[in-house]
């Protein structure tokens, strides 16, 4: 597995279990501002765990079952990007995996709910403009009424 040790005095804070058949996973990555821990292995998976939890939260399949020996992450136009790498030492043929995170539904329905309070706050002024405008046509009418001989 991993281990996740505070630097200051070097206090174990976590253990991220990593099923493992020979060799032991080398290489980690923070992603997601750092609230997500992610490792390869040597079979052929990825890990994804939360940080604070040590729960996994997902995992990622390369298609082969063989040591995934780099991980690095990044975001690309905003978008938190995994990639993968592995040499291919068993197969005879190396891999390199870009992932990207999808949107999810939550993330949907926060869109969905600003693009409707915008609509609201323009339909109040469209509102708002038509009242003003009302009020002003019937001002002026009484006004050109009451001039009339």
């Amino acid at each position: 597995g991993v281990v996740l040790f505070k630097i200051s005095g070097l206090e174990r804070v976590r253990t991220f279990a990593v099923p493992s058949r020979e060799r032991r996973s080398r290489n980690v990555a923070f992603h997601d501002n750092g609230n997500t821990l992610i490792t390869g292995s040597d079979h052929g998976v990825i890990y994804v765990f939360d940080r604070r939890t040590g729960d996994v939260v997902d995992t990622i399949y390369m298609g082969v079952e063989d040591w995934v020996q780099s991980v690095a992450t990044t975001e690309l136009n905003n978008i938190p990007t995994i990639i993968l790498g592995q040499s291919g030492d068993n197969t005879g043929e190396g891999q390199i995996q870009v992932w990207q995170k999808q949107s999810t539904p939550a993330a949907d329905v926060t869109t969905r709910s600003a693009i409707l309070e915008q609509t609201s706050w323009v339909l109040c002024i469209v509102i708002t403009i038509l009242f003003v405008l009302e009020h002003t046509l019937l001002c002026f009418a009484a006004t050109s009424t009451s001039q009339q001989p």
